[in-house]
């Protein structure tokens, strides 16, 4: 079984007479090397000559793309001045689904205002080599913009607790750190958090954005330092807390069930964390979670033990309810 070949890209290009030598013959050349079946002497635009009428009255095959060369010279021609305003522009591109590609070929050209919503090829700017290029690869298809890379690390958070990834991926580096420093009273500076998240994709000022945004939504408690980019972690607020656990597999319901039950069915009130399989941190939260219920009253003694001081008559419908 035979595979047809595909028939050949066909360019006419359509020039002044005076820019032949200068430029159209070599541009036509490299691209016939490059694949493109280019055109060049049926396309020289003479004394009288019409492009509307090469266009749509010679008959002329139909082709992939009209390359129109602007230069000094050819843009005082008519066949630019008269016959390259909007309706024919649209009649090529349109009725004929041709390509029109304007290339300039001087400084200083004014291209025609019909064209100048079509991406142009400077010459001046890109030289012949790059026009080539250019035109080869709007021809072909071929697609100019770089590989797309991987997405940051950052960006592959899921979105929990905030609006964007950067400010969830921050929110979870604070929150990891003061798990590192489990205590009553974790204040810490933002150094060792920055470089985690710029190390993740970050820049320092999306970094410190995402903390003030969090601090805004009432999300992380943070004392900014007077002239500098650099903050105090006071804490993560209770809820806040818990649902990160939350999200981490923490049976935080559980967990306030059972420091409940012990409270209520075995009157213990020195409450140890290690007893629950919990951190400093969240027990304390559902303590304060409680206490703001009005359901218990604790004291944190020695910066290191949670104590119950006194217990509700709420308590017992807390742990039923």
């Amino acid at each position: 079984m035979t595979t047809e070949a595909r028939p050949p890209i066909k360019a006419f290009i359509s020039h002044a007479t005076e820019d032949k030598e200068r430029f159209v013959e070599p541009f036509a050349t490299a691209l016939r090397e490059k694949g493109i079946d280019a055109w060049v002497d049926k396309w020289e635009i003479r004394a009288g000559d019409s492009l509307v009428h090469r266009i749509f009255d010679e008959g002329i095959p139909r082709a992939d793309a009209i390359v129109v060369v602007l230069s000094h010279v050819s843009v005082g021609k008519p066949w630019v001045t008269e016959e390259l305003h909007a309706s024919v522009v649209r009649r090529i591109t349109t009725e004929r689904e041709t390509k029109l590609i304007p290339i300039v070929l001087d400084e200083d050209v004014d291209v025609p205002s019909a064209l100048k919503h079509l991406l142009w090829v400077s010459v001046p700017r890109v030289g012949l080599d790059g026009a080539v290029q250019q035109v080869v690869n709007n021809l072909y298809g071929v697609d100019q913009k770089p590989p797309l890379g991987a997405p940051p690390a950052f960006a592959a958070e899921p979105v929990h607790q905030t609006q964007t990834p950067a400010d969830e991926t921050v929110l979870r580096l604070l929150f990891k750190h003061l798990q590192a420093h489990d205590s009553a009273n974790a204040v810490l500076f933002s150094d060792a958090v920055r470089d985690r998240a710029m190390e993740l994709g970050l820049t320092e000022p999306s970094f410190i954005e995402s903390v003030h945004a969090l601090a805004s939504a009432g999300q992380v408690s943070v004392t900014f330092m007077t002239g500098s980019t650099r903050f105090i972690i006071n804490g993560i607020p209770n809820g806040t807390w818990l649902n990160l656990e939350a999200s981490k597999g923490v049976d935080v319901e559980g967990l306030r069930t059972k420091i409940l039950s012990d409270v209520v069915n075995q009157d213990i009130r020195k409450i140890e964390p290690a007893t629950y399989g919990a951190s400093f941190r969240t027990v304390q939260a559902v303590l304060q979670i409680l206490q703001a219920q009005r359901v218990l009253r604790f004291s944190v003694v020695r910066d290191s033990e949670l104590v119950v001081t006194d217990v509700s008559p709420l308590a017992r419908r807390a742990l039923l309810g």
